[in-house]
């Protein structure tokens, strides 16, 4: 960037991105469109609404997730939980009994698939790169 030549080039194609031009009408009509296929749109701006008053109110600084933190599910919830919970324990955990170490020679690093003594000529034993 210190090359004026460089830095006029990208000061160019940053100029360029600056959005797709519409019209009032155009603008007029997406809102129209998208206010259309909301379902509940005055539940779900009043719920919007709430949750960033809270938000704003502490000045920004707590997250939006924390909002929902501490409540609690019902029981029926709960058991639809459990019954759609994939159950990867043990035997049915999908690299059960798979048995990989890391190698790599400085410039990748691959997952290997043996016994430690059968790493190829020029490998390390390790993940790092």
């Amino acid at each position: 960037m210190k090359d004026p030549s460089v830095a006029a080039k990208v000061t160019k194609q940053l100029r360029g991105r600056r959005g797709a031009k519409r019209s009032e009408e155009g603008k007029i009509n997406m809102s129209i469109a998208a206010k259309k296929s909301w379902n509940n749109a005055k539940k779900r701006r009043m719920i919007i609404s709430n949750a960033m008053s809270s938000y704003m109110q502490n000045g920004g600084r707590e997250h939006l997730s924390k909002v929902k933190k501490g409540r609690k599910f019902s029981e029926e919830h709960k058991r639809k939980i459990a019954l759609n919970h994939a159950d990867f324990s043990g035997s049915k955990h999908p690299l059960f009994g798979s048995k990989f170490i890391w190698i790599n020679d400085g410039q990748k690093r691959m997952r290997f698939n043996g016994k430690e003594n059968e790493i190829p000529n020029g490998f390390i034993k390790g993940y790092k790169l």
